[in-house]
């Protein structure tokens, strides 16, 4: 190998100063999520919960760094890392954890799937700072299944739904923290087969990327795997029977912003 030119040191000595100075986003996702579960822990309406005297159950998924059956110690609190666990009264578990250079936000269920902690964080030099929280109740019952419902026999959406190619049917949901075991929903006919796996559905379900209600009125989101598309919009309450009274088709998976 010959020697260098001075070009060829000057960029490898400026990629070393590079590599040295980044900083944040050298971190591991794990580092940021203990800050994150401990200003979670410490928020005081959590803080005063009876539940968090004892050990919490993190649920493992793709949206966190550590194995099942690894023990963490965040802000005083035993936390273990589990693959499953059937009493959510304990169970923590991340449904995004998304960074940017300068961000984190998360979307978090706090011992239950109908509590939900959502929150922005800006990433300082050793610590992260809070930029917004806010605690989410989602409706269960009859309500959600109301609201999913409208959803789904809302025009913008059913447009691509294609019911009558033998292709497109069954129609499958995913199973997320915005749907309950006893959702009862319908389209064309037939029943929409809730799944916790979508890898046997060819692309074919519909995924609730955000659905919370307040007075009387609720933002949604709702995706289409198969066309890749999302719909976004709000519903209203009249009377009983939800409706959509807003919608718009967005490309892609969507995330609604908080």
């Amino acid at each position: 190998m010959g020697l260098l030119n001075g070009k060829e040191h000057l960029i490898i000595v400026f990629l070393i100063f590079l590599s040295c100075t980044r900083g944040n986003s050298d971190k591991p996702d794990g580092s940021y999520q203990e800050m994150v579960l401990e200003k979670v822990i410490n928020e005081p309406s959590i803080q005063s919960s009876p539940k968090v005297r004892d050990t919490l159950y993190l649920l493992e998924n793709d949206n966190i760094q550590w194995a099942p059956g690894t023990t963490l110690n965040v802000a005083q609190q035993t936390i273990k890392v589990v693959p499953q666990l059937s009493d959510r009264q304990k169970v923590l578990e991340f449904n995004k954890f998304n960074t940017t250079d300068s961000t984190i936000s998360i979307d978090l269920s706090l011992f239950s799937r109908t509590n939900i902690y959502l929150a922005k964080y800006e990433i300082l030099d050793d610590s992260i700072k809070e930029q917004h929280q806010e605690m989410m109740f989602i409706k269960q019952g009859p309500p959600t299944d109301k609201m999913m419902q409208s959803i789904l026999n809302n025009s913008l959406l059913s447009k691509y739904l294609h019911p009558a190619l033998e292709s497109r049917s069954p129609l499958y949901l995913l199973n997320n923290q915005y749907v309950h075991e006893d959702l009862k929903i319908s389209y064309a006919g037939h029943e929409l087969i809730i799944v916790d796996d979508t890898s046997g559905t060819n692309g074919h379900y519909l995924e609730t990327t955000y659905l919370v209600p307040f007075n009387r009125k609720a933002d949604f989101a709702i995706y289409y795997k198969i066309e890749d598309i999302s719909v976004k919009g709000t519903l209203k309450e009249f009377y009983d029977k939800w409706k959509v009274v807003d919608s718009s088709i967005i490309p892609g998976r969507y995330n609604w912003p908080y």
